[in-house]
């Protein structure tokens, strides 16, 4: 069991407001619990950690152990996987400007939209991360939280937050921050897991038929370092609440070449592998999000 010092309860639930006299208990995993808003739906880890914590666990160790995989190695699926995101963007929003990547980690999304002509920033917490993708891209990566870098309001044309919102634990509060910096008709995209799709489904009635005894599928796809697990109705809730409007949500497939082995382990992985593949044809894993200011 990780042990984390920084660390305080959650009692208001940033999608509605409720008070934790609402939040029903989902999962408890030992260190910390998932709960669900009764009013609204939104499910959320119970605890909100420092931001301290936050950047202790978002150490080089993340980057080049816990998730190689998933940054640098596969580079060919993620890369392909990036480029139909911006493809996408750019059917949406026909002109190039400028664009900000959220949560931009090593950079790799930012490069492709960089080599389509594209004027790019970032934003990081990780030092690590922040410091690598400034040396790969000769460009102007912030570092630090979103909320407390005074970018200046209507300036970006496009805002894009991959797998980086479930990261948060002010969600909400950081689509708002979107909201202040992009452009008058500016676009942001969202992508992020899905609290209903087939495998979190199947997770959760693993965990209620066991009563609780078999938690790793939970646990996988609930990890400490996510803090809210969307699905498409509180995730247009979250959008439309801060003023985003025409939000469009399709549901993706996810790359299994991109599940890590380390956070997984081998078995847990070709498990994965077999549920996605069926996932992705039903309910898949995740979804990605389009709203305009």
């Amino acid at each position: 069991m990780t042990h984390f010092i920084g660390r305080t309860d959650k009692k208001i639930c940033d999608l509605c407001g409720a008070e934790s006299i609402f939040f029903k208990l989902l999962y408890d995993l030992g260190d910390f619990k998932i709960v669900k808003c009764r009013k609204c739906g939104f499910v959320f880890r119970n605890v909100i950690l420092d931001f301290k914590e936050t950047e202790r666990l978002y150490s080089e160790n993340y980057f080049t152990e816990e998730q190689k995989d998933y940054f640098f190695q596969n580079r060919a699926v993620k890369i392909k996987d990036f480029t139909e995101r911006i493809s996408n963007i750019e059917k949406i929003h026909l002109t190039k400007g400028r664009i900000l990547d959220v949560g931009c980690a090593i950079g790799t999304f930012l490069h492709i939209c960089k080599q389509r002509g594209w004027e790019i920033y970032g934003q990081e917490i990780s030092e690590y991360a922040a410091n690598y993708a400034q040396r790969e891209l000769n460009s102007q990566i912030f570092k630090g939280k979103l909320s407390e870098l005074n970018l200046p309001a209507n300036y970006f044309d496009v805002v894009t937050l991959w797998d980086v919102v479930d990261h948060s634990e002010e969600s909400v509060r950081l689509l708002k921050d979107t909201y202040r910096i992009l452009k008058n008709g500016g676009l942001i995209a969202v992508q992020t897991d899905m609290e209903d799709s087939l495998i979190y489904r199947l997770a959760h009635w693993c965990y209620v038929l066991s009563r609780g005894l078999i938690k790793s599928p939970v646990k996988m796809g609930h990890p400490i370092h996510h803090c809210v697990f969307y699905t498409p109705n509180t995730l247009r809730m979250a959008l439309s609440s801060v003023g985003f409007k025409a939000v469009g949500i399709k549901r993706v497939p996810f790359p299994r070449q991109l599940v890590s082995v380390r956070q997984a382990g081998l078995l847990q992985r070709i498990m994965f592998d077999s549920l996605n593949s069926i996932g992705n044809l039903v309910r898949p894993l995740e979804a990605v999000a389009y709203g305009k200011k």
